[in-house]
This record gives C-alpha cells, sequence and structure tokens, in this order.
C-alpha cells in the first residue's frame, strides 16, 4: 500500500514537472532578444545624443544618427552621398566638404583616430563650433574599410571660454593701470602675474612668470635674503590664511634704499582653499623722509627753546 502511494505521488511530481518543462519551452519560442529585433543597433545609435555617421573610403555615408541629421527624409537622402553633395543641398560654403575630405586621406594614411575643430554657421547667422572625430575601421589585412566619425557640439563651452578670456583682458587692464605694485603668486611663490607697476620691463614681466622671488633675485643680482624674507612672508599668508603686512628695506637701481609697504593676501575658491595669494607693493619712501624731516625740525625747535 505504501509503495503505490509512492508510485503515485513520484508520477505526479514528474507530471507537474514535464508541464513545468514545456511551458519554459513555449516562453523560449515565443522570447525574441533585443539584439536580434530588427533595427536594434539603429535604435540605439539615434538616441546617442552625440552626431554619428559611417562612411566608406569614397567619402559616401553608410548611416547618420537622428542627432546629426533630425529630419528623416533628409537622413534617407545623404545614404551614399558625400559632403560636398550635402553642402550643396543645404547652401553650405563647399570649403567644409574639402577640409572634411583632406582630414579623411589624413586619417586612411594614418590608420589612427583624429580629430579636429569645425565652426558652422547656421542659417539664422549662428556660429556652432564643433569637435569631429574619425575612427578607421580596419579589414583583417589592416585595409581602411571606413570612418566611424562622430561630433560634439562645444559651442557652449567655446562661449564661456570667450567670455572668461573677456573678463580676464578686462580685470588685467585695471590691474595694468593701478599705481600699486601689484603681483599674483601660486601657493608655491611662483609668480603668475605683475602689472606694470611692479616691472616696468614688459620682457621682465614676461619672464618671470612661473619663477620665484628667488630667481628674481638671482636675475636682478639682487639680496638672497630679500627673497627669504618675502617667501617667508607669503608662506605664513597660506599656512595661517590670513593677510600679511610688513615694511621692507628695497635697494632701487639708483642705489637708494627705498621703504615699502609689502603685503600679502589669501585668495580662496568655491571650496574654500587658498588658490593664489595677492602682494602688493606701495612705497612710502617720501612719506619716511618726510617724517625723518619732521623728527629733526622738532628736535632744532627743542634744542633752541632750552638755550
Amino acid at each position: 500500500m505504501k509503495d503505490s502511494e509512492g508510485d503515485e505521488l513520484a508520477r505526479q511530481r514528474t507530471t507537474r514537472l514535464e508541464a513545468r518543462i514545456e511551458e519554459l519551452e513555449q516562453q523560449l519560442a515565443t522570447y525574441q532578444s533585443p539584439l536580434s529585433q530588427p533595427n536594434f543597433y539603429e535604435k540605439v545609435l539615434d538616441d546617442l545624443p552625440i552626431q554619428l555617421a559611417v562612411l566608406d573610403t569614397t567619402w559616401r555615408y553608410c548611416y547618420v544618427n537622428a542627432f546629426s541629421i533630425g529630419d528623416p527624409e533628409t537622413r534617407r537622402w545623404i545614404i551614399g552621398k558625400t559632403d560636398l553633395e550635402y553642402c550643396h543641398k543645404r547652401g553650405f560654403p563647399l570649403e567644409i566638404a574639402h577640409q572634411r575630405q583632406a582630414w579623411y586621406r589624413q586619417v586612411i594614411a594614418s590608420k589612427q583616430t583624429s580629430s579636429f575643430e569645425e565652426t558652422l554657421q547656421t542659417h539664422a547667422g549662428e556660429n556652432r563650433h564643433l569637435v569631429r572625430v574619425a575612427k578607421p575601421i580596419l579589414d583583417a589585412e589592416g585595409t581602411v574599410t571606413h570612418f566611424v566619425g562622430y561630433g560634439l557640439d562645444i559651442t557652449e563651452q567655446k562661449l564661456a571660454e570667450a567670455e572668461t578670456e573677456r573678463l580676464k583682458g578686462f580685470y588685467q587692464d585695471i590691474l595694468d593701470q593701478l599705481p600699486l605694485q601689484i603681483a599674483i603668486f601660486d601657493t608655491e611663490g611662483r609668480f603668475l602675474y605683475v602689472n606694470p607697476a611692479g616691472l616696468s620691463s614688459l620682457e621682465m614681466r614676461q619672464w618671470v612668470l612661473g619663477h620665484t622671488e628667488a630667481d628674481f633675485m638671482k636675475e636682478t643680482g639682487r639680496d638672497p635674503a630679500l627673497a627669504e624674507q618675502r617667501m617667508t612672508h607669503l608662506f605664513r599668508v597660506v599656512s595661517e590664511r590670513t593677510e600679511v603686512s610688513y615694511i621692507e628695506a628695497f635697494p632701487a637701481n639708483s642705489g637708494e634704499t627705498r621703504s615699502i609697504i609689502q603685503s600679502y593676501y589669501p585668495i580662496l575658491d568655491h571650496n574654500g582653499e587658498i588658490s593664489r595669494v595677492i602682494g602688493h607693493r606701495h612705497d612710502i619712501t617720501l612719506f619716511k623722509q618726510a617724517e625723518r624731516e619732521r623728527e629733526q625740525l622738532i628736535e632744532e625747535l627743542e634744542a633752541k627753546n632750552a638755550e
């Protein structure tokens, strides 16, 4: 009795397993991998947020994604066409096509990925800046058969760079006109900028960039102890994140010792870290001379009154 019950349970279990296997086989039979679906790769490439194209070695388009050419009709039209034909159709300067073809020839010759920047003017008159990249596709013998080309629109980056340069020029013009001697250093004490009041010689202003005070003193034949004193104060600004000012006795080229107020200020970045140090110098020699003359006159007056 027990054996017959066990056999029945085994048969039921087998039946259930066979039914489940058949169910899974039906699911597998109807399952279609995305990779096997028609146009799967084309849909993926069309959704990429970059301009992408494939060309053969006669510069004819084999594929262009939707980000490159949004209009489906134009995308269909361009297959088998060249940049020259496309420029004719769109009214773009033919020089664009000639420049690209010269670039393609270089890629074929080098068999290396290459890039260049291109500027296109839209029909609205707006300039768009793009980085073009071409990667050659080689066959088993190492012969270039096609190109994969893609473009990145860097117009916003270019505009930001231009604005940065404009502001840099604007602020530098202001610093150049200030009567104060201004210098900007990195946190290692290297010169990043010196205005004409600080160094009148344009050649020396250009030379000093990237050099330290020690380099400057050596180049101009001045006392290296002066550089050591300045660097000590500058590094104090960096370590203590505070302003430092002191009076310096500076030997001028005329041989006269000038009295200079030397000050250093930290510049903080958006993270609150010191990125640069501003130094400015103000010549107070005349003030010091007037102060000494005043003291001498007071002493003379007191001596006369004491007679």
